[in-house]
């Protein structure tokens, strides 16, 4: 199965923001997965881990090269990023 966002990233956001003392930015340079039907689903729900988890995250950005797997965002996808989950 396929992680959620703050098991991939919960701890070391919060490790960084510890030893940084907020309010210091900080971004997850790189996240995707593959495109799908869950894709924006998945999407919705990282936004959703970060209001909830990691307010002080600055920025995350999106990996959509298409190599192993096609990780571009579908339209639906994009539009749940672009707006922080609504879609």
């Amino acid at each position: 199965g396929r992680y959620a966002f703050g098991d991939l990233f919960g701890n070391a956001i919060w490790e960084v923001q510890r030893v940084m003392r907020l309010p210091q930015p900080v971004m997850v340079c790189e996240t995707a997965v593959p495109r799908g039907q869950k894709q924006a689903q998945w999407v919705r729900e990282m936004w959703w881990w970060v209001a909830e988890n990691a307010p002080g995250l600055a920025g995350v950005c999106w990996f959509d090269l298409d190599k192993e797997e096609k990780w571009a965002l579908t339209d639906k996808a994009r539009r749940a990023f672009l707006a922080k989950g609504a879609a």
